[in-house]
C-alpha cells in the first residue's frame, strides 16, 4: 500500500504541475503542446529504432487525429555528430496501420518557426513533404504571407534527411512504416519554441484520409500545435518509459478507488 501511495502522490504533483503550466500558456489549438527537451544520444536516422532505448529520451508519445493508429516522437540537440551547421530537430514517426509501400505514402511536416502565427503561411512558415519513399519524393515550401511556395534553399542532406522502412520497434512489434526525420532548424529560420503540425496518409487506406497531430489544415497555422524547446534533456525520473509506468499505475490506482466507492455504495 505505501508504494502504491508514493506513486499516488507523484502522479498527483505530476498532474498539478501540467495543471499550473496549462494556465499560463495556451497552444494554437487547446489540448496540443508539448515540451520539447533535447537528446541524450543523438538518433540513427536510418528509419528505424536501432536500438531499444533510442527514442526514449522524450517527454511521450503523441497520437495522431484520425482513423488509424499512427504516433510521432522527437527531441533536439545544438550540436550534432553529423555535420549539421545548426541546431538538428529529430523526429520519428510510426504508421502502426501500414506495413504497404505505395507510391501515394506521404510524410508532412509544417513548422510555424517563430510561433507569429496567422491565417496562411508566411516567410517563418516551412512545410516539408516527403511523398513516396526515396529521396525524389522530397519538396520544401515556404510560406509568402498568402500560400506556399516551393523553396529549394533546403536541401538533403545539409538541412533535412529523412529514411523510412518497415520494421518492428520496441512499442509494436508487427513489422510497420517508420520513418526517421531530421530538420535543421538555423536554416529554417526558426526560433526556440514553434507551433508545428505532422501528418502522415496510407495510400493503402485512402478512405481514412490524412492523419495529422492536430487535426487541422495545412495552409492555417492558427490551426497547429505549440512546441517549447527545452534548454535540457528530459529529467531522469519523466523517461518516455516511466511515464508509460506512471499512467499504467494511475490506471490502477484509480479503478480500484472507483471499486471501493461501489461496494460502499452497494453496502
Amino acid at each position: 500500500m505505501k508504494k502504491i501511495g508514493v506513486a499516488f502522490c507523484i502522479i498527483a504533483l505530476l498532474s498539478l504541475g501540467l495543471l499550473a503550466n496549462a494556465g499560463i500558456v495556451t497552444a494554437y489549438q487547446e489540448g496540443y503542446e508539448f515540451d520539447h527537451y533535447m537528446a541524450v544520444t543523438e538518433p540513427t536516422i536510418d528509419g528505424q529504432w536501432t536500438t531499444p532505448d533510442e527514442w526514449t529520451d522524450v517527454d511521450m508519445e503523441h497520437q495522431m487525429d484520425g482513423d488509424l493508429n499512427v504516433v510521432f516522437r522527437t527531441n533536439w540537440m545544438m550540436s550534432s555528430g553529423a555535420g549539421y551547421t545548426g541546431y538538428p530537430v529529430f523526429w520519428i514517426i510510426e504508421f502502426y496501420d501500414d506495413n504497404t509501400e505505395d507510391a501515394g505514402d506521404y510524410w508532412q511536416i509544417c513548422y510555424d518557426g517563430k510561433a507569429t502565427d496567422g491565417s496562411a503561411p508566411d516567410g517563418d512558415d516551412v512545410r516539408i513533404d516527403f511523398v513516396g519513399h526515396d529521396q525524389s519524393g522530397l519538396t520544401v515550401y515556404r510560406g509568402d504571407g498568402s500560400e506556399w511556395v516551393v523553396t529549394t534553399e533546403l536541401t538533403w542532406g545539409e538541412s533535412i534527411e529523412i529514411v523510412d522502412s518497415i520494421s518492428e520497434s520496441p512499442t509494436n512489434s508487427t513489422p510497420h512504416y517508420i520513418v526517421e526525420i531530421v530538420v535543421d532548424h538555423l536554416l529554417i529560420d526558426s526560433g526556440p519554441d514553434q507551433c508545428v503540425r505532422v501528418a502522415a496518409y496510407d495510400e493503402s487506406n485512402s478512405e481514412a484520409g490524412v492523419q495529422a497531430w492536430p487535426d487541422s489544415s495545412p495552409d492555417v497555422p492558427d490551426e497547429w500545435g505549440q512546441t517549447w524547446s527545452i534548454m535540457e534533456t528530459i529529467p531522469e525520473g519523466l523517461t518516455f518509459a516511466v511515464m508509460v509506468f506512471l499512467s499504467s499505475v494511475s490506471l490502477l490506482v484509480g479503478s480500484q478507488y472507483l471499486r471501493k466507492r461501489s461496494k460502499k455504495r452497494e453496502q
